[in-house]
């Protein structure tokens, strides 16, 4: 075993870019015919970030086996997506991602003109989405809405989508929402980039816990205060003075920060009551 003592730690951190605008910037550029490419100076693309790239690089070229890896974030955003561009092709799924829900998206869209098929850990995407009313629970996962979303900007027709149960993870789908708005509103690719691509609160935030607990020591680069990620919550959840208050956190919108949540607490005199976390302990995620 190897301990590692962290009292004495201090210097500048550079987080890594956020995989859920990452993701979302690539596919809206897509859609819009522009180059979904992510510059070097942002560092190496994660590997969920990487798988959605290589499908989307894949489509671009007219192919048709789309490897997902382990992503199910490229797999839930771009099968609505294909489906609604009436593209032929095999979504091919490795390791967990198998087994991650994904049967209440698949049975929506075929019942609006998709033949989604599973071949063993494979999906076969054939037809083509027709406009209308779409309903899907809101409490399996966020990625299910958001997905929809971005296949209904490349769909004609009006299309409405309504959620059987309450919306879980809501600021991702506020997000979608956002880059497709920014998407539309502006012509300019470097200004959208620049906007829309910065670092993930997800992973900042066990740093902002860090360094609540080391006292300031961290310098922390690439994170935005005034963002969109939801995520950023843990700003007004993590007291740099330690709480000494009880403290009762709904994490059903960010359950990410969930570790980071309960590090920075390691500080406070008080005691952390966690609600809103099912999907934690279930595993759906």
């Amino acid at each position: 075993m190897i301990t590692v003592d962290c009292r004495n730690l201090e210097g500048r951190v550079r987080v890594p870019l956020s995989k859920s605008l990452a993701h979302r910037w690539m596919i809206c550029s897509f859609l819009a015919e522009r180059s979904f490419d992510i510059n070097e100076k942002y560092g190496p693309l994660c590997d969920d970030l990487k798988a959605t790239h290589r499908c989307l690089s894949v489509l671009s070229d007219g192919g048709e086996v789309l490897d997902c890896g382990e992503s199910g974030t490229t797999l839930r955003l771009l099968l609505p997506v294909t489906a609604a561009m009436g593209k032929a092709v095999t979504f091919r799924r490795r390791g967990s991602l198998v087994s991650r829900p994904i049967a209440e998206l698949v049975d929506e869209l075929n019942r609006h003109g998709a033949c989604i098929e599973t071949d063993g850990p494979d999906l076969s995407v054939r037809g083509c989405l027709s406009a209308g009313e779409y309903v899907l629970p809101g409490n399996i996962s966020s990625q299910y809405v958001s997905g929809l979303l971005l296949a209904f900007s490349a769909m004609e027709g009006e299309c409405s989508l309504k959620l059987s149960s309450e919306l879980e993870s809501a600021p991702y789908v506020k997000m979608t929402e956002y880059v497709i708005r920014e998407f539309a509103d502006a012509d300019d690719a470097d200004l959208l980039e620049r906007k829309l691509l910065e670092g993930d609160w997800s992973a900042g935030a066990m740093w902002h816990a860090a360094d609540v607990l080391l006292g300031g020591r961290l310098d922390i680069e690439g994170l935005s205060k005034d963002t969109i990620q939801g995520d950023v919550r843990i700003m007004e959840l993590v007291d740099p003075d330690g709480s000494d208050r009880d403290l009762t956190v709904d994490v059903s919108d960010c359950p990410d920060i969930v570790p980071a949540i309960a590090l920075a607490m390691l500080k406070a005199s008080a005691t952390l009551r966690i609600t809103g976390a099912g999907r934690l302990c279930s595993g759906v995620m």
